[in-house]
């Protein structure tokens, strides 16, 4: 977000960076295409414009929050009603392999309101993937840029991958 709060599209944003692409730019560049948006929240306190420009251009049902960790859902859920959102959570090495506990991250997903868990792409197993499915949520993951993170990714059954390498997902994805 800039200083003024308008939403930029960023990784690292750098505020002396005067080339950001603003959100509302992004979004009228994408409106026509059919396809789903994962905007991956570094920062929630200008939610709700984001949420405004969401419902501006129709992509309600196209769009999608990652990046949400459990202290910031009644601010997403409060100021973003009606945006899907993942969880954004991580995983003790030593839960990795824990069923019970991979259930219980499901059930706190569920219970707050989550459509899906969202975690580094090292912290899941196909065996956590298919618990998280059959709980009818979906798995996100994150940071899978190598071709063979993504294609260990896509092998686990993920739903959606944020890379810096999106050609190269795409690129896999084509190889399947």
């Amino acid at each position: 977000f800039l200083d003024d709060g308008t939403p930029v599209l960023s990784h690292d944003f750098d505020e002396k960076n005067e080339n950001s692409v603003q959100l509302d730019s992004a979004f009228n560049l994408l409106f026509p295409y059919s396809i789903k948006i994962n905007l991956d929240m570094k920062e929630t306190h200008y939610i709700d414009k984001v949420a405004s420009l969401i419902e501006f251009y129709s992509l309600d049902d196209r769009s999608f929050l990652t990046g949400i960790t459990e202290d910031k859902v009644e601010q997403v859920k409060s100021l973003a009603p009606n945006i899907d959102f993942y969880l954004n959570i991580k995983i003790p090495i030593s839960k990795k392999y824990n069923v019970s506990y991979i259930n219980e991250i499901g059930e706190k997903a569920k219970a707050l309101g989550a459509i899906g868990i969202n975690l580094h792409h090292s912290n899941i197993t196909k065996e956590s993937v298919s618990l998280w499915h059959s709980q009818g949520l979906l798995v996100s993951v994150y940071t899978a840029n190598s071709a063979f993170d993504i294609n260990v990714a896509l092998y686990k059954n993920v739903d959606n991958i944020t890379t810096l390498k999106p050609l190269r997902a795409v690129k896999n994805l084509k190889n399947l």
